[in-house]
């Protein structure tokens, strides 16, 4: 096996010191003058598109990982963005001077843009497996920083230059090789650049199709839907919010989301090593998000089953934004269909279709529905969301919210407190985030499969106490589609449900109010009718004898004829019982059976001679064969 050492690097001569770490710190600072442009539009009341607020929030943390750990990666950006930049800002110079450009220079640059993010991609992963030989003498197992031997390699630790210096101890192997790479935080660097890129390149590509590809469809005109897809108050999917199934194309955004950044933040740990610290805090975090999802996305918003403080709605939205579950108004009209139209088609998120599509395959391929569908289906009522101006501010800055809530702010806190900024952004950002919307998938899934239904029957909901667990309360869902208004479900003191632990707290500290109850006493006749029709189908897996309904009528002289022919038949409360099979069986002796046979043996059996049990009644019944007219 290759045995290796950790030196410390000092002093180098190199291109960040040559100067390369002053031209990336001025690359990174244009970048900037971008955010100041997209503010500018908000300001002024426009709404920046997607594309465009991620492009530019995303290479502001590249670009400060870069500068913060000066890896060779920033050199690879600056050359190539640099160069397309320069090209893109003549074109708006060209522009602004009045001067028409042909739509084929347009198509070209955004060309050139889509392949500078993929050469870049691929050149900065070339970087994990090019190795060299470093000109150094080296330790047996050297930890100590003042006593490793120093090697000479292209990364600046001068403190003129305006990147932040930090001391950098990289793996050598036996032979001196070296990976360009080897140490942690370039490795971040490289994936917060993956993660940023592969989105980017999507967004990029269906811009492109969108803006320079012949649309051979067109989508029907608002005037000529109906009018219940027009209203204000009604959201129905459309074009641009398709249905979703378990068939047809593939969700590339969701699916990169939700598939590809927790893979690549798994593999990332291969060099990202895990610390205590870190993982302590994205379980924390994780929950947190969760918990804020199912108090005020779900109970709060979806079911309006309290009324929350200005205050604590700001706190939700906020924090729900990092949970990456989509805005308050999405999230809430895809679950009141969900209600509405649980267990057919027009479910979002319908078990029926399947376990895997109720749990995420809804979100990672696309139905679509057609103008007709759109105008005509899976209408929900939303217009509370829509006058609630807290909704609607989450909305509109949702994407920023969810980046810096869900990735930023787990990043700083754990490189900050722990110094840990890599671990912060893999695993208290990816990871966590990640392990956080399976714990919501599980509710659409796992609630709907697994558990009993003491509520009601004929839908899919169900209860349990361990889904309940891992939903932090959620898992009550049987009882939760029965009665939806209320802001508790685990509805018994011991049931599992921090999430109405967390109202009942705000309420008492005035943050919220109007805890909505079901009555009780509906809540409990709904579980006695649930127990009654259990009940009622294990009886009838008991043979409780013919009916009597279903029993001949026999005249008493036949009665009385047929036991002298030798029928072992007596009447007790008017029924004829034949009781052949028990003479012998009789624990007070077959004399005292024998001696009814052919009368009336009502009172002997109710406590003339012996006062019966329950289960000789029930024995009785078994054997009953006419009813004495």
């Amino acid at each position: 096996m290759e045995s290796s050492t950790f030196v410390v690097l000092k002093s180098p001569t190199s291109v960040w010191e040559a100067g390369a770490g002053y031209l990336g710190w001025l690359f990174y600072m244009s970048k900037f003058y971008e955010v100041v442009d997209t503010l500018i539009i908000l300001a002024r009341g426009k709404k920046s598109s997607t594309l465009q607020t991620y492009h530019h929030a995303g290479v502001i943390v590249c670009g400060w990982a870069v500068l913060r750990y000066e890896s060779p990666l920033g050199l690879v950006a600056v050359l190539l963005n640099g160069g397309i930049h320069t090209l893109m800002y003549s074109y708006f110079t060209i522009q602004t001077l009045g001067i028409s450009v042909s739509m084929g220079v347009k198509r070209t640059l955004t060309s050139l843009q889509i392949a500078q993010f993929l050469v870049g991609l691929a050149w900065a992963h070339c970087y994990l497996f090019v190795r060299y030989k470093a000109s150094i003498e080296v330790a047996e197992n050297t930890f100590n920083y003042d006593s490793a031997p120093t090697l000479h390699l292209p990364i600046s630790h001068n403190h003129s230059s305006p990147a932040t210096s930090y001391v950098k101890a990289r793996k050598v192997a036996s032979d001196g090789a070296v990976t360009c790479l080897s140490d942690s935080g370039e490795v971040f660097c490289l994936i917060v650049g993956s993660i940023y890129l592969v989105p980017l390149i999507i967004l990029f590509v269906q811009f492109f199709t969108k803006s320079y590809k012949p649309k051979k469809t067109e989508t029907m005109p608002l005037k000529q839907q109906s009018p219940a897809a027009k209203e204000s108050h009604f959201l129905a999917p459309t074009s641009k919010n398709p249905g979703r199934g378990t068939q047809n194309s593939l969700n590339l955004k969701n699916t990169t989301y939700l598939v590809g950044v927790p893979l690549v933040a798994l593999i990332s740990l291969l060099w990202v090593p895990l610390r205590i610290e870190t993982v302590c805090f994205a379980i924390g975090y994780a929950i947190l998000r969760a918990i804020v999802i199912t108090a005020g996305y779900h109970r709060l918003w979806a079911h309006r089953a309290y009324t929350a403080s200005p205050l604590l709605k700001l706190i939700f939205a906020v924090i729900g934004a990092g949970a990456g579950q989509d805005p308050i108004k999405k999230w809430c009209r895809d679950h009141r269909a969900h209600h509405r139209y649980v267990d057919t088609d027009e479910d979002p998120y319908s078990v029926k279709s399947g376990f895997f599509h109720a749990h995420m395959g809804w979100l990672l391929f696309e139905k679509p529905y057609s103008a007709h569908d759109a105008s005509t289906t899976r209408h929900v009522d939303i217009s509370d969301l829509k006058s609630d101006p807290i909704v609607e501010w989450q909305r509109r800055y949702y994407f920023p919210l969810a980046f810096l809530m869900g990735y930023i702010f787990p990043t700083v806190v754990c490189g900050l407190c722990f110094d840990d900024y890599s671990g912060g952004f893999i695993v208290a950002g990816c990871l966590g985030t990640a392990g956080e919307l399976q714990g919501t998938f599980c509710v659409n899934s796992v609630a709907h499969y697994f558990g009993d239904q003491p509520y009601g029957i004929g839908k899919s909901p169900r209860d349990h106490p361990l889904t309940g667990l891992l939903t932090l309360g959620e898992g009550y869902h049987n009882f939760h589609h029965e009665f939806p208004i209320d802001y508790r479900n685990g509805v018994r003191w011991y049931d599992f449900d921090p999430t109405k632990w967390l109202i009942w707290t705000c309420y008492k500290i005035g943050l919220a109010s109007n805890l909505r109850r079901f009555p009780q006493n509906e809540i409990q006749k709904g579980r006695l009718q649930r127990r009654q029709e259990k009940l009622g189908k294990e009886c009838e897996m008991v043979d409780w004898g013919v009916p009597l309904a279903d029993l001949p009528v026999m005249e008493w002289e036949e009665f009385q004829q047929q036991a002298r022919t030798g029928c072992n038949i007596i009447v007790i409360r008017g029924v004829v019982h034949d009781v052949s099979s028990f003479v012998t069986e009789h624990p007070g002796g077959t004399a005292m059976i024998t001696g009814a046979i052919g009368k009336d043996a009502t009172k002997m059996f109710e406590g003339g001679v012996y006062g019966h049990s329950g289960a000789a009644f029930n024995l009785l019944d078994t054997m009953r064969i006419a009813v004495i007219k």
